[in-house]
């Protein structure tokens, strides 16, 4: 009886881990959802799944649509970001810490140099057993 109960449990815990697993697959070859619906400001010529708060205080008219979102990453500092134009119309926002001896300087990007990737990046696992050493096992400091 308990280890009928324990086996079912087990069983819910991996299919849970299956459907997770599906759905990462998914994510990762997906790269662009299409049929998006957004909404457009005539006067800002801003483009977003909410309507802004800026347009609605100042009554500018939106028209809603539907549009094609599609992923891309900054090539320098891998930033991620998305658009639902064909590019990205504006540069990397990433502010990048530049180490001082005293304080820490922050420097942005600006890069306009996009790659398009997936939704999400596909998870590296590296394990031990598959580190490859040419020379084999170094030791440092055996004397």
């Amino acid at each position: 009886m308990m280890i009928e109960m324990e086996n079912e449990l087990h069983m819910d815990h991996l299919n849970s881990l299956e459907k997770r697993e599906a759905l990462e697959t998914v994510a990762t070859s997906c790269m662009q959802l299409n049929e998006v619906k957004v909404f457009s400001c005539v006067v800002c010529k801003y483009t977003s799944r909410k309507r802004s708060q800026l347009c609605i205080k100042q009554g500018h008219t939106t028209n809603s649509h539907y549009a094609t979102k599609r992923f891309f990453s900054c090539k320098e500092c891998s930033y991620k970001s998305s658009s639902y134009s064909l590019l990205p119309t504006h540069r990397c926002q990433v502010t990048l810490p530049l180490s001082s001896l005293f304080n820490i300087i922050f420097q942005r990007c600006k890069c306009e140099n996009w790659e398009r990737v997936s939704m999400i990046q596909e998870k590296k696992v590296v394990l031990d057993t598959e580190k490859l050493e040419v020379r084999g096992e170094e030791r440092r400091f055996i004397n």
